[in-house]
């Protein structure tokens, strides 16, 4: 045995080793390529804040922002794929807000949920044809979260 380098499984240690890497990093780029950036827009600070630690519970990367003009700001820069935008807000309405966020460019097709208090019937309608994918009434189930997650997804 003499003139032999090393033992003879370490060759296979060293590929295992290199194996097990470029499935972690294969494994992380998934998961990037899963979680998606949400906005929430809503000034009520309790209920925006217990929306993202739902949504961040599901491995998303939640952002909220509690003004119209603050939201419009957040999409520019964390490009969401889905924004849940309460109707109320104290400087302008989620109405303006939703022109504003379609205006930019590459949010043109971002799944723009409108959420609201009421479940008035001419909120809804007034949403739908304002610019808004989808009407919700606040506080959202956990189970209307999973369907928008899944519909901004598609």
């Amino acid at each position: 045995m003499a003139g032999r380098q090393g033992h003879p499984s370490r060759g296979w240690a060293i590929k295992n080793e290199r194996i097990c890497d470029l499935v972690r990093l294969n494994a992380e780029r998934v998961l990037v390529e899963l979680t998606m950036n949400i906005l929430i827009v809503d000034d009520n600070v309790a209920l925006g804040e217990t929306l993202a630690m739902m949504l961040e519970a599901l491995g998303h990367r939640p952002s909220l922002a509690l003004t119209g003009y603050a939201g419009v700001e957040a999409a520019k820069t964390s490009l969401p794929r889905l924004v849940l935008l309460d109707l109320g807000l104290p400087d302008i309405d989620g109405y303006e807000v939703c022109r504003l966020i379609r205006a930019v460019r590459g949010l043109e097709h971002t799944l723009i949920v409108a959420q609201s208090g009421r479940d008035d019937a001419e909120d809804v309608e007034r949403a739908m044809t304002g610019g808004f994918d989808r009407f919700i009434v606040k506080p959202a189930p956990f189970e209307a979260l999973e369907e928008l997650i899944a519909l901004a997804d598609a």
